[in-house]
């Protein structure tokens, strides 16, 4: 099940999921899970101890999502590999670009100058944030056209798909962890009959909200506190895009059957 609880700043939403979270520990209703924005772990787990005392606190685990595709990797396997890094990336991307120089019309003088490296490393980050893959791109070109926009795209389908090919050959990329993570918990019991609190977010990745609807197809009761008054249905006011993220949760779990 999918729940929301919406209010505005200090309406007292995340002591109300930290509380209930520590009720449910202490009455052994199953597992409790909470997964916040990396900079409230600390913060969070001082507040389940001091809520839920140090033996069922210490029972709660608290997560942002890099370190739950941590836990969920040491747990389902996934983590065994050279970490791929900000230089190891750069030069992937030169290696990319090199192999890929004779197939570029559009980025032909970039490549050559140099300076196409970070542009293209920028690009791919956030293609991989938003869930969209180099086979992606590459139907969507062809959808466009062999000119402009889709050359373009062309383009940076190749490199993008080059790159990666290069980097799983003997490194694991972090920015595809929540892609992995969300794969991995397809047949995972990581979060079976759990209640799972998610706090503190304004919004999601396209990785993020596939983490989450892994997540709610398998948890017992997924709930989630927005700061909203959820008033807004013209789309285009104060919580305009908070409202936009529930109804994308909302959205994914009627996808999927949950209530």
């Amino acid at each position: 099940m999918l729940q929301f609880v919406l209010g505005r700043a200090g309406s007292g939403k995340t002591e109300y999921l930290r509380r209930l979270l520590a009720d449910r520990s202490r009455a052994g209703f199953g597992g409790t899970i909470m997964i916040v924005p990396e900079q409230y772990t600390f913060e969070t787990e001082k507040a389940m101890l001091r809520l839920a005392g140090p033996v069922r606190g210490n029972s709660i685990p608290v997560y942002s999502f890099t370190r739950l595709a941590e836990a969920v990797f040491r747990k389902e396997g996934g983590a065994v590999g050279r970490r791929l890094s900000d230089g190891g990336r750069r030069i992937l991307m030169a290696s990319a670009v090199e192999a890929c120089q004779d197939r570029l019309e559009v980025y032909a003088a970039a490549a050559k100058s140099g300076r196409i490296t970070d542009v293209m490393l920028t690009a791919v980050n956030e293609m991989k944030m938003c869930g969209i893959s180099a086979e992606e791109l590459l139907e969507t070109s062809r959808e466009l056209g062999g000119r402009g926009l889709g050359k373009k795209l062309s383009e940076l389908s190749l490199l993008y798909d080059t790159y990666d090919a290069l980097g799983a050959a003997s490194y694991l990329d972090s920015r595809d962890d929540l892609t992995r993570l969300a794969q991995a918990l397809e047949t995972s019991d990581f979060f079976k009959g759990c209640t799972v609190a998610v706090d503190s977010f304004e919004g999601f990745t396209a990785q993020e909200v596939a983490v989450l609807t892994r997540i709610l197809q398998r948890a017992d009761q997924v709930i989630v506190g927005l700061g909203t008054d959820g008033m807004d249905r013209t789309g285009t006011g104060l919580f305009a895009l908070v409202d936009r993220t529930r109804r994308r949760l909302t959205a994914a779990a009627e996808e999927n059957g949950v209530k």
